[in-house]
Parts: structure tokens; C-alpha cells; sequence
């Protein structure tokens, strides 16, 4: 968070005119990301966070944007050779000899699963379940989705290194 406050000034702790302190650092990262990750509309955290609804969502695109400008060279680069040879070693070292990357999948039963979906998502086990697939790769990428999703199939970086040749 450190890296994001030192990107972008935005994100200081700051008093307004009547001499009142406004939200930390922690806070708006913390609502920003909670919109990202749990889907949260802006209003439903104005009166948790105790800040209007534009702001969280200014917020929320300024994350993204700082994110991607202080961490993209270091995570979403393409893998050098050292990386690739680094994974091929790794998932030697697993028993997987030459796999660059694997998929593996855990199936979590959905107890409280809306009666609308149970059906699509109920399986041979006759209970609806969400898929958490696990893509291991030089970075590792960890996704909730429905049985249907891929993450190898959405992964440029993934396709870019199928589709060339980096070794």
C-alpha cells in the first residue's frame, strides 16, 4: 500500500477545511479493493466507509490504474527464459517433466446456493458446487468461477508463450 500512496497523493490521509481528517489510506484501498473483489456497489460502502459513492468509485479506477503503473514491469511482464527454464525445473521437480504450466481444480459445495442456479451448477455429486482453479505458471493466478471458466483459455501471457517459441 506504501507503493500506492507514494504513486498517487490521492491517497493521503488529508484534512478538510474545517479541520476534520478524512479517510486513511487503509480505508480507501481497503474499499476500493473490496469493490473489485466482492463485487460491492459504490453505495453500499458510502455509509460503511462513511464517503460518497463518486469518491469510492474515483477511488476504485485510481487503484486500478496506480496498480498497473507502480507493479507492471515487476508481475505482468512476460516470463524471461530464466523464468520459463525456473518453472520447467519446478514442475520437473513435481513429477510433471516439460509442463510449463498445469491446471488443477477444487470443487467447493455452494450450500447456500440460490434454487434458480442449483441445477446448473449441480454435478454428479447432485449438489451445486463453485470451481477454484489454480494456474501455476512463473507467477501463480488464482481465480473463483463457474465450471465453465478457463483460466489457461484467458491467459494472454499463457497464449503468447504456446504460440511462440521461448525456448
Amino acid at each position: 500500500m506504501g507503493a500506492v500512496v507514494e504513486h498517487d497523493a490521492d491517497f493521503e490521509q488529508r484534512v478538510d477545511a474545517v479541520g476534520k481528517k478524512g479517510l486513511t489510506p487503509l480505508q480507501k484501498c481497503s474499499a476500493a479493493i473490496r469493490m473489485l473483489v466482492y463485487g460491492c456497489a459504490a453505495d453500499s460502502l458510502d455509509d460503511v466507509v462513511k464517503d460518497a459513492e463518486s469518491t469510492l468509485l474515483a477511488y476504485t479506477k485510481k487503484i486500478c490504474r496506480t496498480v498497473v503503473e507502480v507493479f507492471e514491469e515487476e508481475y505482468l511482464r512476460e516470463p524471461t527464459r530464466d523464468d520459463i527454464e525456473r518453472q520447467l525445473e519446478r514442475s520437473a521437480a513435481r513429477g510433471l517433466p516439460g509442463c510449463l504450466g498445469s491446471l488443477d481444480c477444487m470443487h467447493w459445495v455452494w450450500e447456500m446456493c440460490p434454487t434458480a442456479l442449483k441445477g446448473q451448477l449441480s454435478g454428479k455429486e447432485g449438489k451445486p458446487t463453485v470451481v477454484l482453479e489454480v494456474f501455476s505458471k512463473w507467477l501463480q493466478i488464482n481465480a473463483c468461477g463457474s465450471s465453465t471458466s478457463s483460466l489457461a483459455a484467458q491467459d494472454p501471457i499463457m497464449t503468447s508463450i504456446l504460440l511462440t517459441d521461448h525456448l
